[in-house]
């Protein structure tokens, strides 16, 4: 029995002693203020239970209890304990969901959500029900929740979810690639991976292809080959938070020391522009053995780069690969590397905000707002 009651030995004056059982297994005990209404007793079932309020029905003796009713007035002085069964039902949630007002199908899907696997097969099914719903917002919610309703590597919700990775709504690519990192199994080293998320690496969105990097890095295994190679493709990418997001997979996926990898990220820095140029020395630094002495002597070359950006990633790359007291990263510190990586610091920060903005307001161009924008997070 789970009990959110504190054991004192006594009943606290004005209050009602409740026991809830779960007509599926398991009881909770609660104690309630006796002025307290069923809806304040939902409201903290599903504190305990994460049974949302709209999902219970509650039972004493043969009475469904209405939500305005006052708790106290099922008690009786002769059982110091008041019986509740509760039973999950999903009546309200799918009369919501076949509502045609689009925010209340929305704030439905929440809930089972929130319901989580408690909701079974039902739950399942109304959330797959609505992934080709006619409003992205519900098409998202359903996204949402779709994780949370099934467990990891279900076939049937992986592929009901496909066809969103080429939706016309760009943030709806983008939460069906982050809803398939949750749901898809780890790609094994020799398997392939899969079709339509290599289609997303090529998206015309430069945000829903940062997406499709960060669900690769998720879902490869460590040293995957066709995972290493298309992170490493997508370095060429014309968008700064695309290379960086391609840096992160090389950093998650590749093995440190790993030679064909580091022999491509190589010519990358050797051939190429500077953004280019830049995202390499960072995934060379993710990837090369500390105090490679051929990396070490590459970075060192780029120390005087006429463009200010590659500069500044040199300094900060050297002092991840070079050997502990290597004598250039020290010279390096003595003529202010420490105000350079300030500045390089201060680069990468206003990369990853801009990239942050233009998601915000993909949200905002579909009428989606469902967190709280922190610039400072």
């Amino acid at each position: 029995m789970i009990s959110s009651a504190v054991p004192d030995a006594e009943e606290a004056p004005g209050t009602v002693h409740i026991v809830v059982y779960k007509v599926a297994g398991g009881s909770v005990e609660v104690r309630l203020d006796s002025y307290g209404m069923v809806s304040d007793l939902k409201m903290r079932i599903a504190e305990i239970l994460k049974v949302p309020p709209a999902c219970q029905k509650l039972i004493v003796g043969g009475l469904i209890l209405n939500d305005a009713d006052v708790v106290s007035t099922y008690y009786h002085t002769s059982n110091p304990v008041l019986v509740v069964s509760l039973i999950i039902t999903l009546d309200e949630v799918t009369k919501s969901l076949e509502h045609f007002d689009h925010e209340r199908r929305e704030k439905a899907l929440l809930v089972l959500a929130d319901l989580g696997l408690q909701g079974g097969l039902s739950s399942m099914t109304a959330v797959l029900g609505h992934l080709q719903d006619i409003h992205s917002s519900i098409r998202r919610a359903a996204l949402h929740a779709l994780p949370k309703v099934v467990p990891k590597g279900n076939v049937s919700a992986i592929q009901a979810l496909k066809p969103l990775l080429l939706d016309p709504v760009v943030c709806v690519r983008c939460k069906a690639l982050e809803t398939y990192a949750k749901l898809a199994l780890t790609v094994p080293w020799d398997a392939l991976v899969p079709e339509e998320l290599r289609t997303c690496l090529h998206d015309n969105e430069f945000v829903v292809r940062s997406a499709a990097l960060e669900t690769l890095g998720r879902l490869a295994s460590k040293g995957h080959s066709e995972s290493l190679q298309l992170a490493t493709e997508c370095l060429r990418d014309t968008h700064a938070s695309v290379r960086r997001a391609a840096v992160k997979v090389l950093t998650a996926v590749a093995e440190r020391g790993d030679e064909q990898t580091i022999e491509t990220v190589i010519s990358l820095i050797e051939r190429s522009s500077s953004g280019l140029k830049c995202a390499a020395m960072e995934a060379l630094a993710a990837i090369a053995e500390k105090g490679d002495e051929r990396a070490v002597l590459l970075i060192c070359g780029f120390l005087q780069d006429q463009q200010g950006l590659v500069r500044l990633t040199a300094a900060k790359v050297l002092t991840k690969i070079a050997a502990a007291g290597d004598a250039r990263v020290l010279s390096l510190q003595t003529a202010g590397l420490q105000q350079t990586l300030t500045i390089a610091d201060a680069v990468s920060r206003r990369i990853e905000l801009e990239q942050r903005y233009y998601r915000t307001m993909s949200k905002i161009s579909e009428g989606v707002s469902d967190q709280t924008i922190n610039w400072n997070g």
